[in-house]
């Protein structure tokens, strides 16, 4: 079996593609961080159970916000420019 080849522009794009969705991982990351300072500084008696509850209910709002992207950005390329766009990402592995 012979390896599959791929053009440059097959390249461009899913390094593209890699870039942007770190990208957004990066800033999703970056939001929930932020949330849960702001947790801390609003509710400093809240206990470390209650916080790590608080955590992994974000969590489980990205996952199911950010689903199965990945695939569905491979599937057409159009998402990719839309999420640059929408995002406002400005450079590779950022924050918008």
């Amino acid at each position: 079996m012979e390896p599959i080849e791929t053009s440059a522009d097959d390249q461009t794009a899913n390094r593209l593609t890699t870039e942007t969705l770190s990208s957004l991982r990066n800033w999703v990351g970056a939001v929930c961080e932020a949330e849960l300072r702001r947790l801390d500084s609003r509710a400093p008696r809240l206990d470390a159970d209650a916080r790590a509850e608080v955590a992994r209910s974000i969590q489980r709002v990205v996952d199911g916000l950010l689903g199965d992207l990945g695939s569905r950005v491979a599937r057409d390329a159009g998402l990719v420019d839309a999420l640059r766009t929408f995002f406002v990402f400005d450079r590779p592995g950022g924050k918008p």
